[in-house]
């Protein structure tokens, strides 16, 4: 800023510096000529600056160099002026800052209105090249030889998929730009701009080339003439065919044409109308011209099928009335066996092939009856036609049946001749399928695979042996006793049979073999591969393990160990069972053996190296744990010493004032050393332990131990000498003081005793006990500082009190003490004692107290129970006395009596107890539930009382939704939790327990929370709801507003300069109006009364006044 660059001006060390300074020399350097001013020269170089600010700023001299060139100039003249320099160029950025508005504004019309000049060019050019291109297709006659047609329309078929293209792509790119050109005028409020009459998007679209195209093609289909010649339709066909794929390009363009429509149509363009109009008129015609293609191809179609159907069923027919030839030529071949042979031969070419022509006759008669209905005046010839090669067939098949009837007995012969043949040709097939079925499967899926193939061709084999058999038997009836040459060479037939069918038995047999060792091994591979990865991941975790340096890295570390051979547990039967199934198939002599055997060897040894690395990773974590451990008690004891090294070194002792309090606190400081000796004891015990077992920390340990023996000495040490220096201090007045202290504690303590207070309760009586031991504590510890202070006691002097009189009545007094702390004790215990014996004859206790009262109580009837065989025993012994004549039998039988009748007591109080006990159990569980849901309840009652009403539409939608789901978990919960203990209340109180009365309270208290709480809810939720309703209205209010405003800016101010302009603002106002009506028959505007009156209604109650 340039108010920075008069800063350094303004801030001289003192005020003589501001000669020969001025502010155009820091804001305006430019102005002033450096070179010729010297620094001598003060006077002239400061009248020379007044000179340049008021020629070249405008600024009024208000100072003269006389003013600042002096020792003490006034600062705030000063000021003054440099405050008209600060003005002058604040002013200057303000205008700055509007010019450069200003020049953004005249630039985006600039560019603007290039713009509009790129669109002009761009439309007069591509209006031009549709004109041109219409006049060219317009101008076309169409050639009368083939060559000359299928060029034309080649050169057509380059304009629609080379020429046309791009165009289109420029016309929607011309869209384009009038919408952004149209967009930039509206949003600097200028007038929108609207092409000249030609150059609109609806003159482009009406010069739209995919008419033209369609309407050379309705030509060239309405001068098309359906040949008869077969070349001709070919040709025909073919043009058809390209026909349809340039409708499916065409298609695609009117599919883009459609979108582009569809988009000015959404987006308001002012030429909707036409745009629809031209839409509607190229989809008509694009329907119409589908329809007159789909004619022609039909018509086409049409008679070539008849042409085809003519030579098929020409063809037909001669093959048929050959092969009838063929059949009669058979019977003067004769009846032995060459002559049946070779019949065979040749009736069995012929079935072969009358399968085939079966089928070509079921197709004829199709073709037939499908050009009947096409083409009606073809009918007859059709028919005529498909009867002639009928009868053809007709005659062949008399032919057969004819020779067959003439061939008699020798049928058998035939028969038997052609099953043969079948059978040999099935079984050459099925052995060359097995044998070249040898290939070694890579995968376990592979093998499976062949293995199904293999078990297909197996069936298939069983399948033809009913065939097999009755082909020997067939056999063994022809060939019979004949002699014949010939009827030899069928038994080697037969016996090449025999011998094929047992080959593929034993080919089959092996090829399954083979498959199932395959099949074996690789599904020991898969298992052998699932087990080097589990061993790879195993190895990798063990050789990626680390010791840590801290006890919580430790923790960790053994944490994350201890799951890891958790997992080697749960997988360590994976390397067995792949091992122990290769050793299987090793046994069963499987073709892999060697293969199989060296993959378990491998796979036993890296097993063994993985378990034997697991031990030993599992001992050197748990040693450095223990380590870890020995060195974290090491730190915390060192820890420890450092804060106490602090307190022996301070001689202040905090706030304590007098030297008997420093004394006090430094013994009390003692105390607690003595103390946590025990700590560096159990250190140095459990290192020596350590290194006992674990030799290898041996170093460390010691090295560790010796250091905090050598530093727990120093504290002593330091505290032993400042113990000393406070004793030598002044040892008469600690020890007066020391003195002074007892004698008053004893009075105090006598004071206690008589005072005390008697026992109430079992309470009350432990409490008393524990004060007592407090006490005696107390005295125990005041007799042993007695006894130091004797020991220590310094050596009596003139001005020294008599000390040993003073112990003597100190001891006395101690003495006198113990008795009633003594009787004190043994009150209290008996109280203690009776009033135990009563706490556990009483029922009424906690849940906690009372299930261990009712386990007790159970343990002690079942002792109770177990006595009963005692007593019987005794009255066995009791009958055996007084039968023997027992002199005292009658009065064992008495006393049996009373115990028989004290033992059924017992059992029936032990009984009633036990009931006692579990109703109270009932009634503390009970307790528990119903506390715990009121307090839920409560928790509850918190969230459905809040008075968050949302702060606008988005916060009370988001507080709805939020509340809907309490409520509907509370619902739910709440209605379960409460059904329980009303049920489990009504189940006790019909049990007809003790504390009905009170369970039924606390049924009542409870359904009374729940209610008041699903009203609360209910309450909460209209509150949501109305709160809604009021910020929606606001919400739909402002935008309803905002868009009326929106709609008015669009509305022109002028009334327009020609008839076009007002035309289209007619319509612009129209299209405002009918918004205006879409509002009101939406119901948005007639709504809005009724909202805003239940609007004000809420805002009425949240205010707790009364609705206008």
């Amino acid at each position: 800023m340039v108010g920075k660059a008069t800063l350094p001006w303004l801030r001289p060390q003192d005020a003589s510096q501001w000669r020969g300074r001025a502010p155009p020399r820091h804001s305006r350097p430019e102005l002033v000529d450096f070179q010729n001013l010297t620094k001598s020269n003060a006077r002239h170089n400061l009248e020379h600056a007044f000179s340049v600010a008021e020629r070249h700023l405008g600024i009024t001299p208000l100072l003269d160099p006389e003013d600042v060139f002096t020792e003490n100039p006034d600062e705030k003249s000063i000021i003054t002026y440099v405050v008209a320099f600060y003005h002058y160029f604040s002013k200057m950025k303000v205008l700055e800052v509007e010019g450069r508005r200003l020049g953004k504004v005249i630039e985006h019309a600039k560019e603007t209105e290039r713009m509009i000049e790129g669109y002009g060019g761009l439309a007069s050019d591509l209006l031009t090249w549709i004109e041109q291109t219409i006049a060219s297709l317009n101008s076309r006659s169409f050639a009368n030889s083939l060559a000359g047609v299928q060029h034309q329309l080649q050169a057509f078929s380059t304009y629609r998929t080379v020429e046309k293209p791009p165009k289109f792509q420029e016309k929607g790119n011309l869209e384009v730009l009038l919408f952004t050109i149209q967009s930039r005028m509206r949003a600097n409020n200028q007038r929108v701009y609207t092409p000249h009459e030609g150059r609109l998007v609806s003159d482009i679209n009406r010069s739209d080339a995919c008419h033209l195209w369609m309407g050379a093609k309705e030509t060239w289909l309405g001068q098309l003439e359906v040949p008869q010649a077969l070349e001709d339709l070919d040709v025909a066909q073919h043009r058809l065919d390209g026909l349809e794929q340039e409708m499916a390009t065409v298609a695609s363009q009117i599919a883009a044409v459609n979108q582009a429509a569809d988009g000015l149509l959404a987006s308001g363009h002012p030429r909707s109308p036409q745009v629809r109009q031209c839409q509607e008129q190229l989809n008509e015609r694009w329907d119409r011209f589908r329809e007159l293609v789909a004619e022609r191809r039909r018509a086409v179609g049409s008679a070539l099928r008849l042409l085809n159907y003519r030579l098929e069923g020409e063809e037909t027919r001669q093959w048929l009335q050959s092969k009838a030839q063929v059949v009669r030529a058979t019977a003067e071949l004769g009846r032995d066996l060459a002559g049946i042979l070779a019949t065979q031969r040749k009736l069995y070419g012929i079935e072969r092939e009358l399968v085939v022509a079966k089928d070509r006759l079921a197709a004829l008669r199709s073709q037939a009856d499908r050009l009947a209905e096409e083409r009606p005046e073809a009918a007859g010839e059709v028919a005529e036609r498909l009867a002639a090669t009928t009868a053809a067939w007709d005659e062949l098949q008399e032919a057969l049946g004819e020779q067959a009837a003439s061939l008699g007995e020798a049928g058998q012969l035939r028969s038997f001749l052609q099953d043969l043949d079948d059978f040999q040709a099935w079984l050459f097939g099925a052995q060359k399928a097995v044998a070249a079925a040898d290939e070694m499967p890579a995968t376990l899926a592979e093998a499976e695979e062949l293995l199904r193939q293999h078990e297909a061709a197996r069936r298939d084999a069983e399948e033809h042996a009913a065939a097999f058999a009755a082909l020997l038997e067939a056999g063994e009836r022809v060939v019979g006793e004949q002699e014949d040459p010939q009827y030899e060479g069928l038994r080697q037939r037969l016996r090449g049979v025999e011998v094929g069918w047992a080959a593929l038995g034993r080919m089959a047999e092996t090829r399954h073999r083979f498959l199932t060792q395959c099949r074996g091994f690789q599904e020991f591979l898969r298992d052998a591969k699932q087990a080097e990865i589990l061993l790879a991941n195993q190895e990798y975790t063990l050789a990626h393990l680390e010791l840590p340096a801290t006890l919580e890295g430790s923790d960790a570390a053994l944490r994350r160990f201890q799951e890891f051979r958790a997992g080697m547990e749960s997988s360590a039967e994976k390397v067995p069972e792949a091992v122990a199934n290769g050793n299987k198939l090793v046994a069963e002599g499987n073709i892999f053996s060697e293969k199989i055997a060296e993959k378990c060897q491998a796979l036993q040894e890296r097993h063994r190296a993985v378990m034997a690395k697991a031990e030993e990773a599992a001992g050197l974590l748990q040693d450095n744990h223990e380590l870890q451990t020995f060195l974290q008690s090491c730190r915390e004891l060192d820890a420890w010493v450092d804060e106490k090294m602090l307190t022996a070194q301070d001689t202040s002792y905090g706030e304590a004032r007098g030297l008997h309090s420093k004394w006090q606190k430094h013994q009390a400081f003692m105390a607690e050393l003595a103390s946590n000796q025990g700590w560096l004891e159990k250190i140095e015990m459990e290192g020596k332990e350590l290194v006992s077992r674990k030799p290898q920390h041996g170093e460390v340990v010691t090295r560790r131990l010796e250091e905090l023996r050598r530093r727990w000495d120093g504290l002593r040490g330091a505290a032993e000498e400042k113990g000393r220096q406070l004793f030598e201090a002044n040892r008469s007045a600690l020890y007066a003081q020391s003195y002074q202290e007892l004698e008053s504690w004893l009075g105090r303590a006598k004071e206690e005793l008589r005072a005390a207070e008697q026992a109430k309760d079992l309470t009350a009586t432990n409490l008393l006990l524990k004060r007592l031991k407090r006490l005696e504590e107390q005295v125990g510890a005041r007799m042993k500082e007695l006894e130091e202070l004797e020991w220590q006691g310094p050596t009596p002097a003139g001005d020294v009190p008599d000390g040993d009189g003073q112990e003597q009545r100190l001891r006395q007094r101690f003495l006198e003490l113990l008795e009633p702390l003594e009787k004190r004790r043994k009150e209290l215990e008996t109280a203690k004692a009776m009033y135990q014996l009563g706490r556990d004859l009483e029922d009424e206790t906690d849940e906690e107290s009372g299930l261990v009262m009712l386990k007790r109580h159970v343990r002690q009837q079942r002792s109770i129970e177990d006595y009963g065989q005692t007593i019987k025993e005794l009255a066995g012994r009791a009958q055996q006395l007084l039968a023997a004549g027992h002199p005292e039998g009658e009065q064992i039988i008495r006393l049996q009596g009373q115990v028989d009748k004290h033992y059924a007591g017992l059992k029936e109080a032990a009984e009633e107890r036990r009931r006692r006990l579990e109703n109270m159990s009932h009634l503390f569980q009970l307790k528990r539930e119903v506390e715990d849901l009121e307090q839920w309840i409560a928790e509850r009652d918190v969230v459905a009382s809040s008075q968050e009403m949302g702060q606008d539409l988005d916060h009370v939608t988001l507080l709805r939704e939020k509340f809907r789901e309490f409520a509907r978990e509370t619902g739910s919960v709440g209605q379960e939790r409460v059904d329980r203990v009303n049920l489990t209340i009504e189940d006790l109180i019909d049990a007809g327990h003790v504390e009905a009365a009170t369970m039924a309270e606390w049924k009542d208290g409870l359904n009374e929370s729940w209610a008041d709480l699903l009203e609360l809810i209910d309450t909460r939720m209209q509150l949501l709801a109305a709160s809604y309703d009021l910020h929606k209205y606001f919400y739909d209010g402002g935008e309803l507003l905002a868009l009326i405003a929106a709609r008015r800016q669009e509305l022109p101010q002028d009334l327009g300069e020609d008839a076009g302009t007002v035309e289209a603002f007619h319509r612009m106002h129209s299209a405002f109006e009918r918004d205006l009506q879409l509002l009101e028959t939406q119901g948005f505007l007639s709504n809005l009364p009724l909202r805003s009156s239940k609007s004000m209604r809420m805002k009425s109650r949240d205010e707790g006044r009364a609705p206008p």
